[in-house]
């Protein structure tokens, strides 16, 4: 019979370690009230309400229909208006995030959302990482250097990821 330690200590190493927390959503940066805003998406740190004017990005993550290899971006699939800033996040099918820029960039993050799969987030081995589930549909609206930036939260997601884990690209 293994003892109680021992189980606890097999236990902790074959599962997951939940680190951080982070929300998507789906934003627009830089419309000056003549200009557009610039649409995209932003990762930020998971919390009670939409993140404050300070912690507002002035930086997105291109929308793209493919993210595959090293072409960096977000790449949204699902129902309605469940992909822009409009709609909510409860009918998205697929959210894919490359942070990858150039060959060889092991620092960045590239993972799927996958609502048919429970909500798994996974590498590109298909190894899971997390879970994301759909957000309320909370929005934010701030000023920053050029402009405005604006989002509508669509996932909240629960992995060893943290929204500090996606920086600016570059």
């Amino acid at each position: 019979m293994i003892s109680n330690t021992v189980s606890t200590v097999i236990l902790a190493l074959i599962t997951p370690t939940v680190l951080g927390n982070f929300a998507i959503y789906n934003s627009g940066i830089g419309g000056d009230g003549i200009s557009e805003n610039v649409d995209g998406w932003q990762i930020y740190e998971l919390k009670d309400g939409v993140p404050a004017c300070d912690d507002a990005l002035d930086w997105i993550w291109r929308d793209s229909d493919d993210v595959s290899g090293l072409k960096y971006g977000v790449r949204c699939s699902g129902d309605g208006d469940s992909c822009n800033r409009s709609g909510s996040g409860d009918k998205i099918k697929e959210l894919e995030i490359n942070a990858r820029q150039y060959k060889g960039d092991s620092n960045r993050l590239h993972f799927t959302y996958y609502a048919n799969r429970g909500g798994v987030i996974v590498d590109t081995d298909d190894k899971p990482m997390g879970i994301c589930e759909p957000a309320p549909e909370e929005q934010f609206y701030c000023g920053i250097k050029g402009g405005r930036a604006e989002g509508t939260r669509k996932l909240n997601c629960h992995s060893g990821l943290w929204a500090g884990n996606f920086t600016q690209p570059t």
